[in-house]
C-alpha cells in the first residue's frame, strides 16, 4: 500500500470512482470470510447460506484484478511471484483441512485460491512476455487452464486474468466490461445444468454473485488509500496472504470442535 490518496503506479487516470484499492481489498476479505463461515456453519440450501455465498463470489475476481494490476507496477516481479508461490504452498494445508471438515470428510483434490492467484499472475506474464512467440501463447494458456482445474477457482483463474489484461489499456470501464463477459462464460456451464435440472441446481444460483465485481470495479478510484505509516504499509503488503490461511485455520478449528453445518 502507499500514501493515502496516491494513485496506483501505472494505472489509467480516471475520475468518478470513490473506492480505493485498500477499500476494495477490505471488501473482498470481508466477503471471503462471510463465504467461508457460510460453508462451515450454514446449510448451503438455506436462504442465509445463499446470501453468504452470493456475497463470497466477488472475492476472487477482485483479488485477481489487483494481481493483474500489481503485475505492471511491482518493483520486483520475481519477488511478487515468489511471495505468491510461498503463500500458495503455506495455504494448501489450511485450505485442504477447511474443505475436508466443511464437506464432512469428502475427497479433496484442489488447492487454495492463492494458487489460483499465482496462476492468474502466470497467465498475465505469458500474455505480456515478448520472448514467447504469439503462436505459443494460446497453447501455454490452455495448459495453464488444465492446471487451474486443481485450484479453488478452476480454469477461470486464467481467462479472468487475461480478460482484465486485454482491457487494461482502456481503463476500469473496459476492464469491467471484459470481466462481465468472462463472468458470463464462467456461468454458462451452470446455466446449462440449471436448465436441465432446476430443482437440484436452484440453490447454486448464488453463483450469479460473480457479477458483483463489475459494479465495484466501476467504483474504483485508481488510488491506493491506506495508512501513511511505513510500518503499517509494510504489514498491509502481506496482510491478505497472512490472513487467508489463518482465518481458514480458525474457522476450521471451530467447525471441527463445535460442529459445522
Amino acid at each position: 500500500m502507499a500514501v493515502s490518496g496516491s494513485t496506483v503506479p501505472g494505472s489509467v487516470q480516471e475520475s468518478g470512482g470513490f473506492l480505493s484499492a485498500s477499500a476494495l481489498k477490505l471488501i473482498a476479505v470481508i466477503a471471503m470470510t462471510i463465504d467461508h463461515i457460510g460453508w462451515m456453519f450454514v446449510t448451503a440450501e438455506s436462504t442465509a447460506g445463499w446470501i453468504m455465498h452470493f456475497i463470497g463470489r466477488l472475492t476472487f475476481p477482485l483479488m485477481c484484478y489487483f494481481i493483474t494490476e500489481g503485475y505492471h507496477h511491482t518493483r520486483d516481479l520475481r519477488k511478487y511471484f515468489l511471495r505468491l508461490g510461498v503463500f500458495a504452498l503455506l495455504s494448501h494445508f489450511p485450505f485442504w483441512w477447511f474443505e475436508y471438515v466443511a464437506s464432512g470428510g469428502g475427497d479433496i483434490g484442489k488447492t487454495s485460491v492463492i494458487a489460483s492467484l499465482f496462476m492468474s499472475m502466470v497467465a498475465v506474464h505469458i500474455y505480456n512476455h515478448e520472448r514467447i512467440p504469439a503462436a505459443f501463447k494460446l497453447p501455454l494458456l490452455l495448459l495453464l487452464s488444465v492446471l487451474g482445474k486443481y485450484s479453488d477457482w478452476g480454469t477461470s483463474c486464467v481467462y479472468i486474468a487475461v480478460a482484465f489484461e486485454i482491457a487494461r489499456s482502456g481503463g476500469r470501464k473496459y476492464q469491467a466490461g471484459a470481466y462481465f463477459l468472462a463472468a458470463v462464460y464462467y456461468l454458462m456451464p451452470f446455466v446449462s445444468d440449471l436448465l436441465s435440472n432446476y430443482t437440484y441446481y436452484r440453490h447454486y444460483t448464488y453463483k450469479a454473485g460473480v457479477f458483483l465485481p463489475v459494479l465495484l470495479i466501476l467504483c474504483y478510484s485508481g488510488k491506493l488509500g491506506g495508512s501513511t505509516r511505513p510500518a503499517v504499509k509494510k504489514i498491509s503488503k502481506y496482510a491478505f496472504y497472512i490472513y487467508y490461511p489463518l482465518h481458514l485455520l480458525v474457522i476450521t478449528w471451530l467447525g471441527a470442535h463445535y460442529g459445522g453445518q
